[in-house]
């Protein structure tokens, strides 16, 4: 009876290839099969009382996957780009326009866009002084 597992040598040195490139499509059929056979819900819960500490190493793991940091620091510059994917054109020109002011007069105070989802702080204004 054959292996399911032979791999034909042209497949081989197309995957070989992509690795080589540092491509991702690869591993998403193996990724796809690896999360359809995630554990039940009884068995994580078996293994977090089982092995309390594996579990926290695992759900560190996932975290990270998901793009969670063990660093306290923000990065800065992660959040200036999503703040700046959040806006519409509109707004970036405005963003925009408030920059140049506060290059030319730093003592200036700016506006800082929203995110989704977050409540627009009040801007001071010559009437609240």
């Amino acid at each position: 009876m054959p292996s399911n597992n032979v791999v034909k040598p042209d497949r081989k040195a197309n995957v070989e290839a992509s690795i080589a490139v540092l491509d991702r499509l690869p591993f998403e059929k193996v990724l796809v099969k690896f999360i359809l056979a995630s554990p039940t819900q009884k068995a994580i819960k078996e293994f977090a009382q089982k092995y309390p500490d594996r579990w926290s190493q695992a759900i560190t793991m996932i975290a990270k996957l998901r793009g969670y940091s063990e660093r306290v620091e923000h990065d800065v510059t992660i959040n200036i780009r999503t703040r700046l994917q959040a806006m519409g054109d509109a707004q970036l020109r405005a963003y925009a326009a408030e920059l140049k002011l506060k290059i030319i007069d730093p003592h200036k105070q700016f506006l800082q866009a929203p995110i989704e989802g977050e409540t627009e702080a009040k801007t001071p204004t010559s009437a609240d002084s």
